[in-house]
């Protein structure tokens, strides 16, 4: 059986402009042993973030306030940041997504509402990177 302790530990920011969804990913994954380098709801706070960390996976809603969606903050991250992986977060069909996001190789798109049937998937298919 694998335990929490043989399970490499991740660097992983969230860009997800729903608090108490961003909040509940936060708690979730630090309960996991990852650490959440930070929590941006914009694509320029994402972008800022950035310029001091160097997370493994990014967490990005694909719908995000402001002017940048998370496919385009995916996009100008993977140039910043090659080694980093992406998880897509979407309210939308996932199927309609993987034309846009293809290039990027996510390593999950997951359906919103997060629900603890998602989170047993994030913890046993996304953080496996």
């Amino acid at each position: 059986m694998v335990t929490a302790m043989d399970k490499k530990q991740y660097s992983i920011m969230i860009v997800e402009d729903e608090p108490v969804t961003a909040m509940g990913l936060q708690t979730r994954l630090r309960i996991l042993g990852h650490s959440v380098i930070g929590i941006a709801a914009t694509g320029e706070e994402a972008f800022q973030l950035v310029r001091s960390e160097k997370p493994d996976l990014v967490l990005l809603d694909v719908s995000l306030a402001g002017r940048a969606s998370g496919i385009d903050v995916a996009k100008r991250l993977s140039i910043q940041l090659p080694d980093t992986r992406f998880a897509f977060l979407t309210a939308a069909d996932a199927a309609d997504l993987h034309r846009e996001i293809h290039d990027l190789d996510p390593v999950a798109v997951i359906r919103k509402p997060l629900i603890d049937d998602l989170y047993i998937e994030m913890e046993d298919g996304v953080l496996q990177l």
